[in-house]
């Protein structure tokens, strides 16, 4: 998340196939172990589907966030949770028993703030087995490559890497692509 151009976690999307009673979502700065924010949104409708027209009702949920992480130092790291407590876990107070709640109710996402962006550090192409190899590197990791045509709108090729290579490590991507002018853009 680069916290500095502005970027946004916007709104958790999502398909319940049960009602939830109290759905919470929590930020945490997992360096400090502080709540940077945390929100009960309430109940929340599952899927359901309607016979009469032969369809399903309600099949994504959009579910608030708006959190731009202002502030935060680059490498700091970010746990992004959601809590979705089904309806036997609300209490008639209004209170939810969130510490109760299973590992199928709560997913959890890690974030790091990173402002740095990757840098290409050799770029070669093979005549012979039309093959052009990209290695680059980042101060996090790379999550895709894509090479596009010199004016930037169409894509001839695309990659993820393998988080499972390590941090900072400088992940190669080799793709077929056309003989054609193209230009190298990367992203997090």
């Amino acid at each position: 998340m680069n916290n500095l151009r502005g970027d946004l976690l916007d709104t958790w999307a999502l398909t319940l196939i049960r009602n939830v009673g109290n759905a919470r979502i929590t930020i945490r700065n997992t360096d400090t172990q502080e709540v940077l924010q945390q929100e009960e949104l309430g109940a929340v409708l599952a899927a359901f589907y309607v016979p009469s027209v032969g369809m399903w009702g309600n099949t994504s949920v959009q579910l608030p966030v708006k959190y731009k992480g202002e502030g935060l130092p680059e490498g700091t790291h970010l746990e992004f949770t959601l809590e979705l407590a089904p309806e036997l876990y609300v209490h008639e107070d209004g209170a939810t028993d969130c510490d109760a709640l299973g590992k199928g109710a709560i997913r959890t996402v890690p974030l790091t703030i990173d402002n740095t962006a990757p840098e290409i550090l050799e770029i070669s192409y093979n005549l012979v087995s039309n093959t052009m190899t990209v290695t680059a590197q980042d101060n996090q990791y790379i999550a895709g490559v894509a090479l596009c045509t010199s004016g930037g709108f169409n894509t001839l090729a695309i990659t993820g890497s393998n988080q499972g290579d390590g941090w900072g490590r400088p992940p190669p991507s080799s793709w077929t692509c056309p003989r054609s002018t193209a230009s190298i853009s990367g992203w997090k």
